[in-house]
């Protein structure tokens, strides 16, 4: 398992920013190895969303993996890990 965390400075409200990186849908402008996240379903994210994401590897390869939502607070935390 990879373990990563991300910290920069963005000028907007906690919320918005949390709104932001939480939106499936702009994941890969902000995940740069990320090619495609498709969820696999349309509700609302939260606990126990799952997400299909492909990866650009070295040697142009990519991987694919199933994510999950391990913990999830509105507006403050939002934790994923690999199925």
């Amino acid at each position: 398992m990879v373990d990563f965390t991300i910290e920069t400075e963005i000028a907007c409200a906690p919320p918005e920013a949390f709104a932001y990186v939480t939106d499936w849908t702009k994941l890969a402008t902000w995940q740069t190895n990320t090619v495609s996240a498709v969820p696999e379903q349309q509700d609302p994210i939260g606990l126990g969303s799952r997400i299909r994401e492909v990866h650009g590897a070295p040697g142009g390869k990519k991987i694919e993996e199933l994510v999950e939502v391990a913990e999830y607070e509105p507006d403050r935390v939002s934790v994923a890990s690999q199925k």
